[in-house]
This record gives structure tokens, sequence and C-alpha cells, in this order.
């Protein structure tokens, strides 16, 4: 006769344990950590739920559980995401919190109204040695202008070595180089409104000495350049130097040429008109390769090394836009179809 031995619940393997709080709260996770030492152990050290903290409401509970979350976190790297809109507010002790573990946050994305833009901006002049992606999206709200700031002089205490992601909404890229973004490869800058075409020409390129990829949201003004500086040459070598250029609903005012002297450019349009004047402009007179698929349109200059990849979702636009390519270009040498 088998006899019956009783095993305590503290004894669970780790690797059985982990397993069994994978899909359950924060709130659970809390309780379980007064278990027993061993529980304790396992829940501080889960894969899961010490690493992405995500806040998509302001209310008053989530926000005590980010901050629970962050606080056990002990030091590790984390990634953090807090998105409130235009029309709510972030709670001032999360942002507090970001602030005190800015040291060990490895991607933070902020999404808040303008009207938080300099409590964020207070709480990110800290020093963030493992940060690698910053995103800062500030809505719009009536009363307010776009673009009437800049990000701080002080951000992350100019102490950001391994940040190489930036992506900044509504909010003005200084007219200066800061060291914390001299390291950055890829820029995403974008606004609601308007943005100015010297803004654009100048000072991302003075900003970001080693850019490679920039992405465009929005309509650039063609107003009257500053300064005599953006027709330099370092200015425009380093426009020639960037290997990925995205423009994303823009019009036809928005493109200046040295928006085609990249490697690589790629439009996000539905306007026909205006595809068909970029069109006109970047094709010369070398050898060309046409390519088109259901919602693109390619076309390699081989003499010049150069790209253009036009992306519309309406399909007449895309057709209209190959046969253009094709009927243009009597140096093609061939024309494929993908897709």
């Amino acid at each position: 006769m088998l006899k019956r031995s009783l095993v305590s619940i503290c004894s669970l393997p780790p690797e059985l344990l982990n397993h069994v709080l994978d899909n359950e709260e924060i709130y659970t996770l809390s309780r379980c950590m007064r278990v027993c030492r061993s529980w304790y152990e396992v829940v501080v050290n889960h894969p899961v739920y010490w690493g992405d903290f995500t806040l998509q409401s302001p209310d008053a509970r989530a926000a005590r559980g980010l901050l629970a979350r962050i606080s056990w976190s002990h030091g590790r790297p984390v990634n953090v995401s807090i998105s409130a809109g235009s029309n709510n507010e972030i709670p001032s002790a999360v942002i507090l919190a970001i602030q005190q573990h800015l040291y060990h946050i490895r991607d933070l994305s902020i999404d808040a109204s303008i009207r938080q833009l300099d409590e964020v901006m207070d709480a990110l002049e800290r020093p963030a040695p493992l940060l690698q992606s910053l995103t800062l999206r500030f809505g719009i709200v009536v009363g307010w202008k776009p673009l009437c700031s800049s990000l701080s002089r002080h951000l992350l205490s100019g102490n950001a070595p391994k940040l190489q992601h930036l992506a900044i909404f509504n909010i003005r890229i200084p007219p200066r180089p800061m060291e914390c973004l001299a390291q950055v490869t890829e820029l995403f800058y974008g606004t609601s409104h308007v943005m100015l075409l010297h803004e654009v020409m100048d000072d991302v390129p003075l900003g970001f000495p080693n850019l490679q990829r920039l992405t465009l949201r929005g309509r650039v003004a063609c107003t009257p350049v500053r300064s005599q500086f953006s027709s330099s040459a370092p200015i425009a070598a380093w426009w020639s130097n960037l290997r990925l250029l995205t423009l994303q609903n823009h019009y036809t005012a928005a493109i200046h040429p040295v928006f085609l002297r990249p490697t690589f450019v790629q439009l996000e349009m539905d306007d026909l008109t205006a595809a068909l004047r970029l069109l006109s402009t970047f094709m010369g007179s070398g050898t060309l390769d046409v390519r088109a698929g259901q919602d693109f349109v390619e076309i390699i200059d081989i003499t010049q090394q150069r790209k253009i990849r036009f992306v519309s979702d309406d399909e007449i636009v895309t057709a209209a836009l190959f046969l253009s390519a094709f009927k243009k270009s009597r140096h093609a040498r061939r024309a494929n179809f993908v897709g």
C-alpha cells in the first residue's frame, strides 16, 4: 500500500512556478511575493513582469501598479511606455518615478499632453547610460501653438552613450548640437502642423552628425532659408550620405531638391500630381531599373546609385506612376512587376 506524502507548495521547482505565474496580474504577483522567501525570489526575477512596463490609462490604480513594478525591478534594464493622450495627464508620481529610474531604462516612450511638456522635460534631465530608444509625443490642445518648444538643452544631462533611436512629435529639434544626441542613427521627426524648411535642412544635420535614417511626417513649409549655411558643402554632403529618407503625408511644396540627395528616398503619399512632379525631378539620363508592385513603384538610378520608392495605398496612383516612369525613361534597362 502506497503511503501518501505531503509536499509543501513552497517546494515547487522555480521553472514550474515561473510557468504558473506567466499569466497572472501584478496584484496576484504581489501577494505571491509574501508566501515565502523562495517564492519572493522567483517573482522578483520573473523574466516578463520586470522587463516591460506599460501604462495606457492614467487612472490611479494603473499608476500604482506601474509604480510598484518599477520599484521591484531592482535596477534591472527595463522598457517603459506611458500613454495618456492629448486630453489626459500623466500622474506626477509616474513622471517622478521615470526621473528616479531613468538610469536603468533601456527603451522609453511617453505620449502626453503638450501641457505637461515642461514637467516631462524636467524629469528627463538626468543621465541615461542604458537608454537606447526615446520616443516623445505631445498632443496639441486648443490654445497651444505647435512646435513652440524644443528639446531641453539639459536633456539626459548630456549622458546617453547608447541612444540610437529618437522619435519626437510636436516638439522642435534644438538649433544647436547636443552631446546626448551625437550617437543617434535613426530619427523620426513629426508634427501635426507645419515645420519650417530651414529647421529641417540645417538643424537636423547639425544636431545629428551620425544619422543614417530620417523620417519626416507632416508638412514642410518652403520658407526663405535662414542663412547661407543651408547650401554649404557640409550640409549637402550630409544629405547625400544619408542612407534612408522617408517622407510621410507631404505636400508638393514640401519637397525640396535637397530631399532627393540621399541614397534611398521613400515617399508615402496618395497625391498623384505631387508624385508625378517628384518623379520628373528624379528621372535623369542614367540607366534606370523600374519595378512596381501593388502598393509601390521603385526606381533605381544605376548610374548615380540612388533609389526612390513611391508608396501608396491607392492602386491607381501606383499604376499611373509606373506607366509614367516607364514612358519617360528612354534608358530604362528593364521593368519588373513584383507582388
